[in-house]
């Protein structure tokens, strides 16, 4: 592509003079220049085509901002094209603005390059939405800047899925609670983990998926080409030992399956184990057969949802007071809220971003 169009090619501050396109140093990667309309087109061209054509269920943006480096002066992007553009809108060329001795002019330059990266999101979710709703748009920010700003992406993404590549479950955790954090309500989140890839062992691998699984909505490992049998084996009969409904394409299906393991819980533990009193189980069942149907009944309108979720809240608060009343042990009240939890913040899912 860069041979037909070398303009197109990204450039770092030492390299804004090359009349040819050039890698990056450290990685040897080549970076498209989006401020420039044409490439910003060309992208949104090749990504209308994989929704309109092929059908795929969602499209996932990985390196959607430009490369960060600790050197200002190797820092991106110094096109012809995007100095012209920042010279016409600040009055002045970035290539003279000195990063240490003129930090004002050096933020509204970077400040400008950052919203750059952001327009573009929003134009591209934009479209894709435009094309089918239920086409799904995630982020995979990988640490630093695109971490970091995810928060600017919140409305215009559906599900994130931070880069927790760490050796340790604990560090999994904290980088997925970090991104949560930043993330506006509505998003769903992933752990991206990649156990698999650096050949992990089986223990750890179901260690690292259970890691944030009271915080995320799912996990993405990368990669499953290098998953080993030992691991395959373990995540099948531990944490992957159920058929997955994917939270982010079916929010609804899996609100439903939700709901229905609940049910099946109170029927073939709590009762059997004394957790509930009989009353308490027929009225928990009641409550979840009513969800069920308003789901079924409503079939994803708006209005339905807001029932549901004034449902969940009540049923939430229905469960504390038979804790306190001792008609419902602790531990499945626990169970039941962190289930109900779940259904709720899909709900919420469901109805900011319109998918079903």
């Amino acid at each position: 592509m860069l041979r037909v169009f070398p303009e197109w090619s990204a450039l770092s501050r030492d390299q804004f003079d090359s009349e040819k396109p050039l890698p990056q140093p450290e990685t040897g990667y080549f970076w498209l220049d989006i401020t420039n309309p044409q490439v910003r087109r060309y992208l949104l061209d090749i990504m209308r085509e994989m929704v309109t054509i092929y059908g795929v269920a969602g499209v996932n943006l990985d390196f959607m901002r430009f490369p960060q480096a600790l050197d200002w002066k190797k820092t991106y992007c110094f096109t012809k094209h995007a100095r012209e553009a920042f010279e016409r809108e600040y009055g002045m060329d970035p290539i003279g603005i000195h990063a240490m001795r003129q930090q004002d002019h050096w933020k509204t330059w970077t400040d400008w390059l950052e919203k750059m990266e952001d327009d573009f999101v929003i134009d591209l979710y934009k479209e894709l939405k435009k094309i089918c709703s239920q086409v799904i748009v995630s982020a995979a920010p990988e640490p630093g800047a695109e971490s970091e700003k995810i928060g600017n992406w919140s409305r215009h993404v559906d599900v994130v899925i931070p880069q927790a590549y760490y050796a340790s479950s604990s560090e999994v955790r904290e980088s997925v609670l970090l991104h949560k954090n930043e993330l506006l309500p509505g998003n769903l989140i992933y752990s991206g983990i990649y156990p698999m890839y650096v050949r992990m062992g089986a223990q750890d691998t179901v260690d690292q998926v259970l890691a944030a699984r009271d915080l995320d909505n799912g996990s993405v490992i990368f990669a499953f080409g290098q998953a080993s049998e030992e691991a395959i084996h373990a995540l099948r009969m531990g944490p992957w030992r159920n058929k997955a409904i994917s939270t982010g394409l079916f929010p609804l299906r899996a609100i439903q399956a939700l709901l229905e393991s609940a049910r099946t819980d109170v029927e073939q533990v709590y009762i059997l184990r004394g957790a509930v009193s009989c009353t308490a189980a027929f009225k928990i069942e009641n409550r979840l057969d009513a969800a069920l149907d308003c789901l079924q009944r409503y079939a994803g309108a708006d209005d339905g949802i807001s029932v549901l979720e004034t449902t969940m809240a009540e049923f939430t608060e229905w469960l504390g007071k038979g804790m306190k009343s001792g008609i419902i042990h602790s531990t499945a009240v626990l169970q039941l809220t962190k289930t109900l939890g779940e259904v709720r913040e899909l709900l919420l899912y469901s109805r900011i971003k319109q998918v079903k």
